[in-house]
């Protein structure tokens, strides 16, 4: 998909679900992954021990318990404005698959509007995690900011690993200070914006500018790039942070989990 240039509300609004599409897609295109999309659905699947990494989104009334059964290991079900029918976060959960992120802000940004400043805050480095190393790191680091499973992270690292740790399709950033790895995100070009996920920080280095760097620094270099916008889906923390970097909220994301 080419760069977007249109940023009225409605064209972002789509682009902040269409990125997370764009990633669905190139985890189904991992070795080994899977990829059904019609007009009904777009569905994922790889196998690996993450949720992230095998899912269901865009669903248009669909059966609830006929999509679950065609996962054999714990998913994510995405909803959001493309999703139908109106009430579908409560038919999910009424089903029994437990809320993993309702009504997330989906919040989008206009790159030509970043404070430089901002975007390097004074001793925090910002960098790519450019090998397996740094990826190991980057999987202790969003275990112990997001308080998340190993399998989690794992996921990641066994997927860049399917890849041969090359040529990997989004970037995953470590932060610092003084040295001292402190904080993680993830950056992906899709849906002809730059979409930031699992941006987080070790509790004993917040509120010293760490999520600032790691939202910003991603994207001065999408904006190097050529691309206009970025986006993201703010978690309750974010929620505060991300409108003062100049996000704007567009839309809600939810996410439930299923077959546990």
């Amino acid at each position: 998909m080419s760069i977007l240039t249109d940023l009225t509300p409605t064209a972002l609004t789509s682009a902040i679900e269409e990125n997370l599409f764009a990633l669905f897609r190139e985890i189904a295109a991992l070795p080994g992954g899977e990829l059904v999309e019609t007009e009904e659905l777009l569905l994922h699947q790889t196998g690996l021990s993450s949720p992230m990494f095998n899912g269901v989104s865009r669903t248009r009334d669909v059966p609830v318990e006929k999509v679950s059964r065609r996962f054999s290991q714990p998913f994510f079900w995405w909803t959001g404005p493309q999703s139908s029918p109106g009430d579908l976060d409560d038919r999910l959960e009424a089903a029994g698959l437990p809320d993993a992120g309702r009504d997330s802000p989906g919040m989008a940004n206009a790159l030509a509007d970043i404070d430089e400043e901002r975007a390097r805050p004074p001793g925090v480095a910002v960098e790519p995690a450019p090998d397996e190393a740094g990826l190991e790191l980057w999987g202790r680091m969003f275990c112990g900011a997001h308080g998340a499973p190993p399998a989690a992270a794992r996921a990641w690292i066994d997927a860049a690993r399917r890849l041969g740790f090359h040529d990997l399709p989004w970037e995953c950033w470590l932060a610092r200070i003084d040295g001292t790895p402190v904080g993680l995100g993830l950056s992906f070009l899709g849906g002809g914006v730059v979409g930031l996920y699992g941006i987080g920080t070790l509790p004993a280095a917040r509120r010293r500018g760490v999520g600032s760097a790691l939202t910003l620094v991603p994207m001065l270099k999408a904006r190097e790039e050529g691309y206009a916008a970025a986006i993201l889906h703010a978690t309750p923390d974010g929620e505060l942070l991300y409108p003062r970097l100049g996000f704007r909220e567009y839309c809600r994301i939810s996410r439930f989990l299923g077959g546990v």
